[in-house]
């Protein structure tokens, strides 16, 4: 007996997911096979189970494991039985908690904010609509009016949202004192304190209930005086100001200096006769100990006068010497990977992080912008290696110096 077997040809069934794999819970997930018709009866299974409730050619995934279908042709009776592992990653867990159950507050206060703390996620919290930190840290301190919540991410990219906590915060008043000059001598003045907004309540010692101070009263010494001050939200703040009632020598300084590095200056200051004097710190100078020494720092420096009677009794004045760097700036690259003068370093100029450096071409095109210098020019813009030619620079420190300006000529 003859016995013909002959293969029907199979067929190109393929078993997919309308989402790449593996996924995230929060996100919608389908399986679908690519042929579909009355000619085809579909049998899922999860792990080897059946889902009875699924006979169509798609079904929503929402739970890890292996997914089968077996796919029949009716008319043929052949099976197909494509297979696919689906990994569905769970949701970060998230609560917001106002940890101190503070819903209104005052200006210049925080309202500490705390995140359900989940180890290996990040935290982005948001003010509405604006991210206002983004770390591993759980905590917040809020400090403006607005409704607040965070969202949680962790290694895989998965995501969740917590619910929002909506705070008031009220303005509050800031208060300010006039600066009160030190008083020399146990003399007989009444100050008036300057305080506003007005309202507020002045305390301290030797002080009268219309806002005097009385320096008979208060004898020599230094006195702290607190000026408080408390709106219609009842936020209260407070300024306060030093009285000094003392016998004082007088000193004068002249204006403040600058200098490039390497260069001297001579300070000028006067005090009154029979104090005497001292320069402080004496880095720099040639005699800390005269009334008027040559300065030449490496940095900027405060220099402070201090006269000194023999009763004790001292004042102090400073002076400013600022100190600009020297920058050395190269006058061109030759930007060619050869590792030499390939990039336009400027010596000096990490002393100047607030410094715009600006490039441009013959044209007035800018070609290059950058706050601070972290990154040296290269000799492209965008990207884009720039042509040989010559080009404009300015230097703008941002510190009071003047502008370095000149040219710069790229050479290949």
């Amino acid at each position: 007996e003859i016995i013909t077997v002959v293969d029907k040809p199979g067929e190109d069934l393929v078993l997919k997911s309308d989402q790449p794999v593996p996924i995230c819970a929060e996100k919608k997930l389908n399986l679908l096979v690519n042929k579909t018709g009355v000619n085809y009866r579909y049998t899922w299974t999860l792990d080897g189970d059946t889902l009875k409730n699924f006979k169509t050619p798609t079904i929503p995934v929402n739970k890890s494991g292996t997914y089968q279908v077996i796919i029949t042709n009716v008319a043929s009776d052949c099976q197909f039985d494509p297979s696919i592992n689906v990994v569905i990653n769970p949701t970060p867990q998230v609560k917001l908690t106002n940890v101190k159950n503070i819903l209104v507050a005052c200006d210049g206060d925080t309202i500490p904010l705390k995140a359900k703390e989940v180890a290996g996620l990040n935290y982005q919290f948001f003010q509405g609509s604006l991210s206002v930190a983004n770390s591993k840290s759980p905590n917040f301190d809020a400090k403006k009016t607005g409704v607040y919540h965070y969202i949680a991410s962790d290694a895989n990219g998965c995501v969740n949202t917590s619910d929002s906590v909506k705070l008031l915060v009220n303005p509050s008043p800031v208060p300010t004192m006039d600066s009160i000059p030190t008083q020399c001598g146990a003399s007989s003045r009444r100050l008036n304190l300057n305080g506003r907004p007005l309202g507020g309540i002045y305390l301290g010692k030797a002080i009268e209930q219309n806002g005097i101070f009385d320096s008979v009263v208060s004898g020599f010494g230094l006195f702290k005086i607190v000026y408080t001050v408390t709106n219609e939200y009842k936020c209260t703040r407070l300024a306060s100001r030093f009285i000094n009632i003392a016998q004082t020598p007088r000193v004068t300084l002249g204006s403040d200096l600058s200098i490039v590095r390497g260069d001297t200056v001579r300070l000028r200051g006067s005090v009154s006769a029979g104090a005497s004097l001292y320069w402080n710190p004496p880095l720099g100078l040639d005699n800390p100990s005269v009334i008027n020494p040559l300065a030449s720092p490496f940095n900027t420096t405060t220099y402070i006068l201090k006269a000194l009677y023999a009763n004790g009794c001292a004042a102090e004045g400073d002076v400013v010497v600022t100190v600009y760097p020297n920058l050395k700036v190269p006058s061109g690259i030759t930007p060619n990977d050869d590792g030499i003068n390939d990039i336009w370093e400027i010596e000096g100029i990490n002393e100047l992080p607030d410094a715009e450096v600006e490039i441009y071409s013959r044209w007035g095109e800018k070609v290059f912008t950058s706050k601070g210098y972290d990154k040296p020019f290269d000799g492209k813009n965008n990207g884009k290696e720039l042509p040989m030619a010559t080009y404009y620079y300015v230097i703008k420190p941002n510190n009071g110096g003047n502008h370095f300006k000149g040219t710069l000529t790229i050479l290949k």
